[in-house]
């Protein structure tokens, strides 16, 4: 495989990956707020220890979960920004393009769809409408993070092939598969009869 390719697909991995770490900053900073709201109610009604005596260890609890959290955006941004660069640095040559849609066109084709949908979603950021007919099969896929990464790329492209199968994700048994579909069709324009 190309090295620019294969490059991309980690960036898009990456970043896919980071947008899911602030979730564990906004834990423990919910853990901290939690903690000193318990502590100040308990003070103030005498049934425990005065706040001095856990005042400390929950600011410090607080301030690593806001650590956390803040560190977790960031290090999100920057995969993301990453990704978009190359991207962009790829579409702007044609022939790394073309290249680029013929390799995840095949994988597609295949039935590869990289580990957690890359492909799909490199289609869909590149608004590859060869790609159409091969996204819409995954839309029926037993993992709903495919059909999330599916959906997502067939608004990206904006075919209005991809309406009726949106539609009738709108049932989904994934609650944001379902949402997302519904966002899809509206971007695609879509509104349901009165």
């Amino acid at each position: 495989m190309n090295p620019n390719i294969q490059d991309l697909i980690d960036r898009r991995k990456r970043a896919d990956r980071f947008n899911k770490l602030p979730g564990a900053g906004k834990s423990m900073m919910g853990c901290g707020c939690l903690g000193i709201i318990f502590i100040s109610v308990a003070a103030a009604g005498g049934a425990y220890a005065s706040p001095s005596v856990y005042g400390p260890y929950l600011l410090i609890l607080f301030l690593i979960g806001l650590t956390v959290f803040l560190t977790g955006k960031l290090v999100a941004r920057t995969a993301a920004g990453s990704y978009q660069a190359r991207l962009h640095q790829i579409r702007g040559n044609s022939a790394k393009s073309e290249e680029l849609s013929d390799f995840l066109l095949k994988n597609l084709e295949n039935g590869q769809f990289g580990m957690n949908g890359e492909y799909i979603g490199i289609l869909g950021d590149i608004r590859n409408q060869h790609a159409v007919d091969l996204i819409i099969p995954v839309l029926k896929h037993a993992n709903p993070e495919f059909r999330r990464t599916a959906v997502t790329a067939l608004e990206n492209i904006g075919d209005e092939r991809a309406v009726q199968p949106l539609l009738e994700l709108l049932n989904d048994k994934d609650g944001t598969v379902q949402k997302l579909a519904a966002a899809a069709l509206k971007k695609l324009g879509w509104e349901p009869n009165p």
